[in-house]
C-alpha cells in the first residue's frame, strides 16, 4: 500500500490591537585617487608622529572594524557576491591585517544589504551617477562602520576607495580567498597612497618609457637611494622607489624606468600597496602599519563598536536539521532550522541552486538557529536547491561551513490546490484573538499542525483528529505579525 502525504499551508497576518507590535589577473587597476584631505593627514602625521594622539589604541590591543556589507545584483534579484566570498574576504583581510601587527580586526556587522541594480550591478565605478547615488544614500550607507559595496564589474577596475563617499567598492572577480584587493583598498580606506604615488596613469605598461594620456612624470620623483623618501612618492622610507602604475609579475626586471639620478629602480613586489600582482604580495612595510593605527586613532575613531561582545572561538559546524533532504518543499515557506554552536552569537545562512553551487539566490544572517525562506524570496517551483550555515561572532569571523543539505522545491501549496482530497479554511484572517481551522478531509489520519512566525521560529505544534472538523487556536499571547500554518497528515 502506497501512503500519500499531503501539506496545507496557509498564511494569516495576527493583528493584535492592544500591543504595538588583486591571485594574478588580467590588468585590472585600483581607481581609488587619495582626497586632499588624506594627503594633508598624511604630511601632518609624517611631521608629528611621535605625538601622542597618534600612538594609542583606547582599551585595547585590537582595533574593532565593523563592515556593512552590500552586495549588488541585478533588478531581477540574481547575480549576487557570494557570501561564502564575503566570508573569505573578511578573513582574508584579518590574516594580512594580523600578520604585520597592524592591531585592526574585520567583522560582519548586521544582516547584509543586498541592492538590485542591474546598472550599478555592471558599473560599478564613479563615473557611473546611479552607483554614486546609491552609494550615497542613507538608505544604504551605514555611519560608523566601513560600507563595503561588492559588485559585478566596473570597466578597467578592480575595487577602489571613494573619499567623497567614504565606501570600498570590490569587483566580483578580483575578490576572495587569497586575492588581495581588499587589504589594498582598506589601506587607501586608512589613507595610504600607492607606493608608485604620483605615477597613476603616466606609463602605459610593459617594459617602456611611453607617456600616456597627456600626463607628465613628477617633477620630483623618489629617488632609488632614498635621499628624498619622506618627501618624494608614498612618503614611506622603508618602501622602495616605485614607478609602476600597472599590474606586474615579479620579479620586476625592466631596465628601462631609471630616476633622475640614471639607477635602474628595484620596486618592493610584496607591498600590498603596489601594483604586483597577488602572488607576490604580502605585507604591509613598518611605517604603513604605523600610519594606518596613527589614522584609525584619529580619523577612524568613531565606530559604532570598538571593542569585541564575543571573543570566543566557534568549534565545529552547525547540523541542519531542516528541511529535510529527499522530499519536496513548497516554495511558499521554507524553514530551515540547525543546531546551535557554542561561541557563535549570529549564523549566515546561504541557498544556492543545486547545480553548480554558484547562483547564491538568497541569504541571511541571524542571531536564532532558524529562520524561513518565504515565497517572496524567489524560489522556483520543482527545482534542487542546496542551503548551507556556518556560526560566527564579532572576534572570531568564522569559516566552517556546514555539510550542505539539498531539497527539492514543490508548487506553492493553498486551498485552491487541494479540493480532491478536501477542503481546508483559516479564518478570520487577520486575526485578532484567534482563529479557527475548519475541515473536511478524505483521508482517516489525524494532521499535525504547526505555526510558525516569520522568521521560521515554531511558535505551536499539536496533532488535531480527522474527526472534529475544526480547531480553534487562541492567539492572544501572539505578538503582531504573518505567521504560517501548515497542516500535515
Amino acid at each position: 500500500m502506497i501512503k500519500k502525504t499531503f501539506t496545507y499551508l496557509f498564511m494569516l497576518t495576527l493583528l493584535i490591537s492592544k500591543v504595538n507590535a588583486q591571485n594574478s589577473k588580467p590588468a585590472n587597476w585600483c581607481g581609488t585617487t587619495l582626497s586632499k584631505a588624506q594627503l594633508d593627514w598624511l604630511d601632518e602625521y609624517k611631521r608629528n608622529d611621535a605625538a601622542a594622539k597618534y600612538r594609542s589604541k583606547s582599551g585595547s590591543n585590537v582595533a574593532y572594524v565593523p563592515i556593512k556589507a552590500h552586495i549588488v545584483g541585478k533588478d531581477d534579484g540574481s547575480g549576487y557576491y557570494d557570501i561564502q566570498k564575503l566570508f573569505d574576504d573578511i578573513n582574508d583581510a584579518n590574516m594580512r591585517y594580523d600578520k604585520d601587527s597592524v592591531g585592526i580586526h574585520f567583522f560582519l556587522y548586521e544582516d547584509i544589504d543586498y541592492i538590485n541594480n542591474t546598472s550599478f550591478y555592471n558599473d560599478g565605478s564613479q563615473s557611473n551617477p546611479m552607483a554614486n547615488s546609491i552609494m550615497a544614500s542613507a538608505a544604504h550607507k551605514r555611519p560608523g562602520a566601513l560600507n563595503m559595496f561588492f559588485v559585478s564589474a566596473s570597466p578597467g577596475l578592480c575595487g577602489y576607495f571613494s573619499p567623497g563617499l567614504d565606501v570600498v567598492v570590490i569587483i566580483g572577480a578580483c575578490g576572495g580567498k587569497n586575492a588581495t584587493t581588499v587589504a589594498h583598498e582598506v589601506g587607501h580606506y586608512f589613507s595610504l597612497p600607492h607606493t608608485f604615488h604620483g605615477w597613476e596613469g603616466v606609463w602605459s605598461g610593459g617594459c617602456d618609457t611611453i607617456v600616456k594620456n597627456g600626463m607628465s612624470k613628477p617633477s620630483n620623483p623618489e629617488k632609488v637611494d632614498g635621499s628624498n623618501c619622506a618627501i618624494a612618492g608614498d612618503k614611506f622610507c622603508d618602501t622602495r622607489a616605485d614607478y609602476i602604475p600597472d599590474r606586474w609579475p615579479c620579479p620586476w626586471n625592466c631596465l628601462l624606468r631609471k630616476d633622475p639620478n640614471g639607477v635602474v629602480i628595484n620596486p618592493d613586489p610584496t607591498l600590498y600597496m603596489s601594483y604586483a600582482d597577488d602572488a607576490c604580495v604580502n605585507r604591509f612595510s613598518k611605517e604603513q602599519v604605523a600610519a594606518i593605527q596613527a589614522n584609525y586613532n584619529t580619523v577612524r575613531s568613531g565606530y559604532l563598536l570598538n571593542s569585541p561582545q564575543n571573543f570566543a572561538h566557534v568549534p565545529g559546524k552547525p547540523t541542519i536539521t531542516s528541511p529535510l533532504p529527499g522530499e519536496d518543499h513548497p516554495i511558499d515557506f521554507i524553514p530551515i532550522h540547525w543546531t546551535s554552536l557554542p561561541g557563535a552569537d549570529k549564523y549566515v545562512v546561504a541557498l544556492y541552486r543545486t547545480t553548480n553551487l554558484v547562483n547564491q539566490v538568497w541569504s541571511r544572517v541571524t542571531t536564532d538557529t532558524f529562520t524561513a525562506v518565504l515565497a517572496a524570496d524567489g524560489l522556483v517551483p520543482n527545482l534542487n536547491y542546496t542551503v548551507k550555515v556556518m556560526g560566527f561572532n564579532v572576534g572570531y569571523p568564522g569559516n566552517l561551513w556546514s555539510t550542505r543539505l539539498d531539497f527539492t522545491t514543490s508548487d506553492a501549496l493553498g486551498i485552491n490546490t487541494i479540493s480532491n482530497e478536501g477542503s481546508f479554511k483559516i479564518y478570520p484572517n487577520p486575526v485578532n484573538n484567534y482563529f479557527i481551522v475548519n475541515y473536511v478531509t478524505s483521508t482517516n489520519s489525524n494532521f499535525t499542525m504547526t505555526v510558525n512566525d516569520i522568521s521560521g521560529r515554531e511558535i505551536l505544534s499539536k496533532i488535531i483528529s480527522s474527526n472534529n472538523n475544526s480547531e480553534v487556536v487562541e492567539t492572544n499571547t501572539w505578538a503582531a505579525g504573518e505567521y504560517f500554518v501548515q497542516l500535515k497528515d
